[in-house]
């Protein structure tokens, strides 16, 4: 178990009227980790540390169509290149030394819903394509390490899935009171 902190400050802002809905959001953000038995107990920074990210949206009402996009970017993320540990592995390592960047992050989502009425309740049937550019670092990130013990040194890889490749949704809500 370790601890960790975060600082940070988000900012939107928001216009409306009867047919165009539109934001912005900022967000500036920094997370540092510490564990007792990685990198001497120092302070480091997570992969979910993207320190600048901005979402930008917009709607426009058409009858009972609604059409909406949103924009997102996500400034490079910190990852663990372990590949370049040294001696007597991630314990005593210096976490500048393995320390890499993810590229930046954009995706653009994309929908359009149509709101209906259904045995006089409200109702929506819609489609989605959510992150329609299908950005290279989403699918998976994968980690090629090496680690020092009494077997002499011990290659592993592994990977984990991040965030939605090119998804298409439909979907359907019909309100119950």
């Amino acid at each position: 178990t370790g601890d960790g902190r975060t600082y940070g400050t988000d900012v939107t802002l928001i216009y409306k009227n009867q047919k165009i809905e539109t934001s912005l959001l900022y967000t500036l953000s920094w997370l540092e980790e510490r564990y007792p038995m990685l990198f001497k107990g120092a302070y480091f920074s997570p992969q979910e540390d993207r320190r600048h990210q901005v979402k930008i949206s917009g709607a426009y009402k058409m009858g009972g169509f609604k059409i909406s996009a949103l924009l997102t970017y996500k400034s490079p993320a910190p990852y663990l290149s372990l590949v370049q540990l040294e001696g007597d592995g991630i314990g005593d390592a210096d976490f500048t030394a393995v320390q890499d960047y993810l590229p930046p992050y954009f995706s653009l989502d994309i929908s359009l819903d149509y709101h209906f009425k259904l045995i006089r309740r409200p109702a929506m049937i819609g489609v989605s394509l959510i992150n329609s550019t299908n950005h290279k670092n989403v699918s998976d990130l994968q980690y090629l390490g090496r680690v020092s013990g009494d077997a002499g040194n011990q290659v592993f890889l592994t990977n984990q899935t991040e965030l939605l490749g090119r998804t298409f949704n439909v979907h359907f809500r019909y309100l119950i009171n």
